[in-house]
């Protein structure tokens, strides 16, 4: 609605220096400045992580951690840290920004594209994209045939 917009976004890294890409396990760290004229109080922010073909990956919203935003005149910066990421290294996520109060004021789709890469912990995995999007620790084991049904280890 025009009541303040979202002039710039990026990837950062822990010292809030700009990030071309994103390491799987990492924190990912969304910096986004915002300008407006007005003080605008309780600001819903939200960032919004999703795959190439549209698929919602990941979403923060700032009611769901108690998080109130307010806009005050002129730019400032807010911050989204998702904490250990685990995307599988060989994609590429789409970044959404939205904000609201009481309406919609701006909402800027695919404000960053990010290329996500393995290091040395993602030596073994499959970078295929029918592998999926999201890494999640997994175990694996043999059960002895005459182990019960529900019995957890």
């Amino acid at each position: 609605d025009g009541r303040a917009k979202f002039v710039r976004g990026w990837l950062a890294a822990a010292d809030g220096r700009p990030l071309t890409q994103f390491t799987s396990g990492d924190d990912m760290i969304v910096r986004m400045e915002v300008e407006s004229t007005r003080t605008i109080e309780k600001v819903d922010l939200a960032v919004v992580l999703q795959s190439m073909y549209g698929m919602r990956v990941i979403t923060s919203w700032t009611p769901e951690v108690g998080y109130v935003g307010t806009i005050r005149p002129g730019r400032q910066v807010f911050e989204c840290r998702f904490k250990n990421v685990k995307l599988r290294p060989g994609h590429t996520v789409l970044v959404d920004l939205w904000m609201a109060s009481g309406a919609p004021i701006d909402f800027v789709e695919r404000a960053l594209v990010v290329d996500v890469h393995g290091d040395d912990r993602h030596t073994k995995l499959s970078t295929a994209g029918e592998q999926g999007v999201v890494l999640c620790d997994y175990d694996w084991r043999e059960v002895p045939a005459d182990e019960p049904a529900g019995v957890a280890p």
